[in-house]
């Protein structure tokens, strides 16, 4: 059997492409590395505003809540009152009696009152 020959200048050319390809695979891999932790920092930085955001949710919910329910307590106290000033107008107008309107009015004069001089105007002037 034979044992192949190389070449010696082969030989070192191939050994120098390797470690150059060696070289680039570790620049790949420390510049991979590094975007890897930068990618880890961003997910922490994410999960805290995640959090805060969360708890800021949590408050603007508490809240709309509590205004919600002193909204409807409000409501709840407008109508009781509006409820009782009612009972006390239609009380009111029991005892005093309808508010007088302009024909009732008019109806309360007789007409002799309507026809005398003090009823009608008088201009001099013309």
């Amino acid at each position: 059997m034979d044992r192949p020959s190389y070449n010696i200048a082969d030989l070192t050319r191939v050994v120098g492409q390797l470690a150059l390809s060696q070289k680039h695979l570790l620049t790949a891999q420390v510049v991979m590395a590094d975007q890897l932790e930068k990618v880890a920092e961003a997910q922490v930085r994410t999960e805290q505003s995640l959090a805060t955001m969360g708890a800021s949710l949590t408050s603007v919910a508490n809240s709309l809540s509590s205004f919600a329910l002193n909204t409807q307590e409000r409501i709840s106290d407008l109508a009781e009152k509006t409820s009782d000033l009612t009972d006390r107008v239609n009380t009111l107008v029991g005892v005093v009696g309808p508010r007088p309107t302009a024909a009732s009015i008019a109806q309360r004069f007789s007409p002799s009152f309507a026809d005398s001089p003090s009823y009608h105007r008088t201009d001099q002037s013309s």
